[in-house]
């Protein structure tokens, strides 16, 4: 669950003609034509890991009344900025206008899931503001608190699993993104365990290959990694439905497993195919040119065809199985032959490493008449000067830039004064106007070419171009834009449109101009950068909209022809600070950058190889590491690049020296538990190994750690290590010793420094202690009265209250105590200690109580409880008893006068429900009707009376229905429930659309919505849509029933232990979702509501024992025994000789706490299998041995080697032998 205050800007109101407009800042409109033109804001909000959204719904607001009456403009259709017709303008829809309701009725729409590296985005679009057509008046919100509930889905999981990142520039673009950004810290730190990254992907043919050597070297040096691969082997190794498919499945390999960042298509797409996305909305087209397809990985929807035609209807990229966030930026250089390849590919390499300077401040803008009412002009001029246009804020064009315009506004221009303009020198020229696959910016593609474009970039710079206009880069023709970047001169990227650009007529509210804004925005507001993350950008920020065919339209179609890396200069240049150290020693692989520039990027080459890279921080500090350590002697060649910046060249000699870096760090706490872990209050002594990775000793060493954590006090600070030789390792002669605070929390990571003194050389090395603590809550309460399994008035009984250790540490002598503090109950044993409560487990105690007679019945009883234990340790609480539940019981069958008693009608029309004396539901005469006239559009509801359902946790409702059709679209029919009065809707059963077009038929549903529970529980019959598609609907004999008691029964017994050195209080038994520990001599007790159960009773390395189908039956005991017998390491072996070596995924994933892992080996093996966290450091050795040919699988059971569970989050699981090593991810969620 996660709450969100949502806050909004007081809405203005605009003159526009006869009607007014609604403006409100960071908000956008775009609904269907003659709608009213009602602005929302699209939201994006980060999930938990691995998890999907499931229900929004609006806890909180207060709205407001903006007086006085208004007739609210209806939504202009967007054009074609190629539409020749008439412009007519769009009436307001009768239906809607005509209905005395607030539109939209539905304030949240458009509620989906979206994926980018991982991170779970929940995308929907909120109406705060809302109009009613026939009093005229707007109500508004500026604050809206939601609840977004969540849930683990198999798309989810995919992909968390197979695309999550989480680098620093992955986190500015999701805090560029969502809402919540503070929420990033939920998701783990990953840890990288590839060698090397090849962070750029080339896909190109082999008779291009060759020619891209010259690029391919130049990227080197800016430190991208290159990794170029032909389609011709791309087709003979990935599968796929199509070329497009095995090019897909090409890049999320290199994604997964190389770390592709940029992805260049190195050709037309005779070259490279281009994949077709279809889109209906003015046109129907079945192949708009995405290269969207190639960026964005992960699979939506659900079917068996292909991702984005996961139905197989083949309409490529339909909403419901659109992926709209890119893992990967993607650009093209779409060349016909070697000799356009040539070109572009020299105009990527001299703008990016040798631009001329003087150009570099300057832009054009260009802006032709639309039709007699609108001009390019008015868009351009939103672009260079920015602010809140349409409602959203943008940024305006930095004020260094020397802005240049030809408008047909202000002048009738042409191609000539264009082209002067192009060869006087421009950096960037933004465009607006008419435009085909052969026109542009009023240039025939005939006019594009070396001798009409003379720009050069040495006279003058190559420029970027980025064009509203319909067609120009249609790629899947000979297009213009095409022309702009494979000729010598002139242009070095193309960002346009491969169909129809889309424009307003009369105004500037479109959303081909939505991502020409965002375009300048990512890069003068938002620190982006390179082309392709601006497209990025520009797209995402709006996302939430492309439910909106028109806008999904455009968003698919805006394509980069250009290198998607470039970074677009916006200054002119200068030079770059960076501090780094002169000399290093063979065997280093880590080497510290101090830059001035934000997300630098350090390209460390030796002997012509790019040997190591790095990307920097937000601050411009990065620690470049080598594939492998640095082995040779070989000067190291360092190449910077950084906006803005003058790329950086130095050099780096390699030295045979000495080179401490940190080998590990024991824990001594027999001081305090002897678990080997940094637990509360402890003295530690800290073991910190040091290791010697220079060529040559370092002499005389001795090293200091320090801290300034609040929560750690060093006590013994330095230690000797004497002399430690080349390649080795020394141990501190004299410990250091730390105390770990009382009060620090569970999971706090604490960092220490190691400042390493030598006769050669200093080192400053770096660690971090995770502390644990106990995290003590309340877990469950259960109520043994020999009866019901509930407290009655006037009644004594022993309620078992259960506690959960969530904590990393043992909580020792915690004396737990209840308080009297609810006037109804009185505790007749109001103590207990407990000796241990284990980390991870859950403990039970029992108290005494007595209801007092007066209780009243549905009252929720509200006890205290206290606990103190060991160490200072403190933890506080309240546990909730409920005294009876509630009757729940109402019958209706309309006899006794309409509408029944306490039963109201609400919404549309509300005379339209009748008492009918009819039976076409299949009851007895009368029954409730609802007629379709007089006709509306929308929510009309027969709503129950008031119904305390106070403690119920699902009521049963069952009705007889008769629906009378005339179409099975645009409506749908439901049962919703509220419990704050109607102002929030939760629906319960929906049928959307009928079955049938009339019937008759008994409905029974289990209502479990949010509502039930609640003491203000209501339910409504509602229709929502358009009534003329419907005669009537019949309602009759209704019944809503709560089921009163949760019946609880027992299971009890003894666990034994058999060899081993095992604790019988640490096996957990578990029924379901409930869990129990034993006692010291090895009894447990387990009460579990009414059911069949599986019960398993585990412990690290003994055998897990289950009994199966365990029926419990109320107020029931049965007994289970269970003997664990010692099994060091939990394998099953198969004599089955398999081909290959491979590595399987786990099952469960997720898993809570065991997960299974199989393997196989082709040939007897020496077997290392290993568990690892996130940032690398050991977990778990399952195995270490020689191992036979065959299939085996192993368990883990969420521990690590201390015997401690660990918490959730992703971990790895890594198999090890002679000749084959392979790691894989997997994710245990408590």
């Amino acid at each position: 669950i996660i709450e969100k205050q949502l806050t909004f800007q007081t809405p203005k109101i605009e003159n526009a003609g006869q009607y007014q407009r609604i403006i409100s800042d960071d908000m956008f409109s775009i609904v269907k034509p003659g709608y009213p033109e009602i602005p929302s804001k699209g939201i994006q909000i980060l999930l938990p890991a691995g998890e999907s959204i499931k229900s929004i719904k609006i806890v909180q607001q207060e709205n407001s009344i903006i007086e006085g009456e208004f007739d609210v403009i209806p939504f202009q259709a967007l054009l074609p900025m190629s539409f020749q017709g008439e412009i007519e303008f769009n009436e307001p829809n009768s239906a809607i206008y005509n209905s005395n309701e607030f539109f939209p009725q539905k304030q949240i729409v458009d509620t989906n899931t979206q994926y980018f590296r991982g991170h779970s985005i929940a995308m929907f679009n909120i109406y705060p503001i809302q109009y009613n057509p026939v009093t005229k008046k707007i109500q508004y919100s500026t604050n809206i608190t939601i609840l977004l509930e969540t849930e683990i889905t198999s798309a989810s999981q995919r992909a968390f699993n197979s695309f999550y990142r989480s680098e620093a520039m992955t986190i500015k673009r999701i805090e560029n993104i969502v809402s919540n950004p503070e929420y990033l810290s939920n998701y783990p730190q990953p840890v990288e365990l590839r060698n090397e990254t090849f962070d750029y992907i080339i896909i190109t043919s082999d008779s291009y290959s060759n020619s891209f050597n010259d690029f391919v070297s130049f990227k080197l040096e800016q430190g991208f990694n290159v990794f170029l691969k032909t389609t011709n082997d791309i087709y003979s190794e990935y599968t796929g439905t199509d070329n497009q498919e095995k090019i897909r499945n090409f890049i999320i390999d290199a994604y997964q497993n190389m770390g592709a960042e940029y992805v260049l298509l190195g050709g037309d797409v005779n070259v490279v195919p281009h994949r077709g996305f279809w889109v209906n909305n003015f046109f129907e087209d079945y192949g708009i040119p995405s290269d969207l397809y190639y960026a964005a990985l992960d699979r939506v929807g659900t079917g068996t065809g292909p991702d984005w035609n996961v139905n197989n209807n083949n309409k490529w990229g339909e909403a419901s199985e659109a992926d709209y966030l890119g893992e990967v930026y993607v650009g093209r250089i779409s060349a016909d032959t070697t000799t356009e390849l040539i070109a572009a590919l020299n105009k990527q390499i001299m703008y990016q490493d040798n631009p001329v300077i003087g150009d570099l401040d300057k832009a054009l803008m260009v802006g032709e008449e639309m039709d007699n009412q609108t001009y390019g002009g008015d868009y351009k001029d939103e672009i260079i000067t920015g602010g809140s246009f349409n409602g959203y804020y943008t940024e305006g064009i930095d004020s260094n830039m020397n802005i240049e315009t030809l408008y047909d506004r202000d002048l009738n221009w042409n191609e000539n004064q264009l082209l002067d303009l192009m060869n006087s020198g421009l950096n960037i020229l933004n465009h607006l106007g008419h435009s085909h696959i052969d026109y542009n910016m009023k240039m025939d593609m005939s006019s594009v070419n070396n001798t009409n474009i003379t720009a050069n970039g040495t006279n003058h710079n190559f420029f970027i171009i980025y064009s509203q206009g319909c067609l120009p880069a249609a790629i899947d023709e000979d297009c213009i834009a095409e022309k702009f970047t494979t000729i010598d001169n002139g242009c070095v990227v193309y960002v346009g449109n491969s169909r129809y650009g889309w424009y307003q007529p009369g105004g500037t509210n479109a959303c081909s101009q939505f991502f020409d804004r965002q375009f300048f925005d990512a890069t003068f507001g938002e620190d982006i950068y390179t082309v392709g993350m601006m497209n990025a950008d520009s797209k995402e920020d709006g996302a939430p909209q492309c439910s909106d065919a028109t806008f999904r339209w455009g968003y698919y179609e805006v394509n980069v022809l250009g290198d998607p890396s470039l970074d677009v200069r916006t200054a002119v240049p200068q030079d770059m600070t960076a501090i780094y150290n002169p000399s290093i020693a063979v065997g280093v692989s880590n080497i510290q950058f101090q830059t001035d520039a934000p997300y630098a990027r350090v390209a460390l080459i030796q002997n012509n190889e790019l040997i190591g890279n790095g990307v920097a921080d937000v601050n411009g500090n990065v620690t470049a590491t080598t594939f492998e350590p640095i082995a040779v002697t070989e000067t190291i060649s360092v190449s910077i690049i950084g906006h803005n910046k003058n790329r950086h060249s130095g050099e780096i000699v390699v030295e045979y020296q000495a080179y401490v870096i940190l080998d590990s760090v024991e824990i001594d706490d027999s001081a305090g538990n002897n678990n080997n872990l940094p637990d509360f209050g402890e003295t530690l002594g800290l073991n910190v190994r040091l290791q010697n990775v220079g060529t040559i000793e370092a002499t005389d060493v001795s090293a200091t750690i320090s801290t300034d954590d609040d929560y750690v006090t060093i006590t013994q600070a330095s230690s000797n290590y004497n002399n430690i030789p080349s390649g080795g390792s020394s141990n501190a002669q004299t410990d250091y010793e730390v105390t770990i605070a009382d009060n620090c929390p569970d999971g706090h990571t604490a960092s220490f420094t190691v400042n390493v003194t030598s006769n050669e050389d200093n080192w400053e090395l770096y660690f971090t202690l995770e502390l644990n603590a106990p995290v003590i809550e309340f877990y469950s309460v259960f109520i043994d009265d020999g009866l019901n399994n509930v407290l009655d008035p006037d009644e004594t009984a022993d309620i078992y209250v259960s506690f959960m250790n969530s904590g990393g540490a043992d909580a020792a002598n915690v004396l737990t105590e209840l308080f009297e503090s609810d006037p109804y109950i009185t505790l007749n044993t109001q103590a207990h200690t407990f000796t241990l409560l284990n980390a991870g487990n859950i403990s039970t105690c029992i108290f005494n109580v007595t209801a007092a007679s007066t209780t009243p019945i549905g009252h929720i009883a509200s006890i205290d409880w206290e606990m103190n234990g060991d160490i200072s340790y403190h933890a506080e609480g309240t546990l909730n008893l409920l005294i009876s539940q509630a009757s729940v019981n109402l019958e209706e069958d309309f006899s006794a006068g309409y509408p029944p008693a306490g039963w109201t009608r609400t919404g549309l029309n509300p005379n339209n429900w009748t008492g009918y004396p009819s039976n076409e539901a299949g009851g007895i005469a009368p029954e409730s009707r609802l007629l379709s006239s007089p006709y509306f559009v929308g929510v009309s509801r027969l709503v129950s009376p008031v119904i305390n359902t106070t403690g119920s946790t699902s009521i049963d409702l069952e009705f007889r229905q008769y629906l009378r059709t005339v179409s099975v679209n645009d409506y749908s029919v439901s049962v919703r429930t509220t419990s704050d009065g109607g102002d929030t809707w939760n629906t319960a059963w929906e049928a959307i659309p009928p079955t049938a077009p009339f019937y008759d038929e008994l409905i029974q549903v289990t209502v479990s919505t949010p509502d039930v529970g609640s003491d203000n529980f209501q339910f409504a019959f509602v229709f929502d849509g358009i009534s003329e598609r419907i005669r009537r609907w019949c309602i009759d004999n209704i019944h809503l029933a709560g089921e009163q008691i949760t019946y609880f029964g027992f299971i009890e017994g003894e666990i034994s232990l058999d060899g081993g050195t095992g604790n019988v209080e640490d096996v957990i038994v578990t029924g379901g979702n409930y869990s129990a520990s034993p006692n010291a001599s090895g009894d447990y007790y387990l009460p579990l509501a009414v059911g069949t159960y599986d019960v398993v009773a585990s412990l690290e390395s003994y055998e897990t024992m289950m009994e199966i189908d365990v029926v419990i039956a109320p107020n029931q005991t049965e007994i289970i025994d269970f003997e664990l017998t010692y099994q060091p390491v939990s394998e099953d072996e198969e004599t089955i000789v398999p081909a290959i070596t491979t590595l399987s995924r786990n099952y469960p994933n997720p898993f809570n706490p065991t997960t299974t892992i199989s393997y196989s080996l082709k040939e007897n093996s020496k077997v290392s299998f290993n568990i690892y966290n996130l940032k690398g450091q050991l977990v778990k050795k399952l195995v270490d041995r020689e191992k036979n040919a065959g299939v085996h699988t192993v368990v883990w059971n969420g521990k690590n080697e201390s015997g401690r569970n660990v918490s959730s989050g992703i971990y790895f699981y890594k198999l090890k032998s002679d000749s084959f090593e392979q790691t894989k991810k997997m994710i245990l969620l408590k």
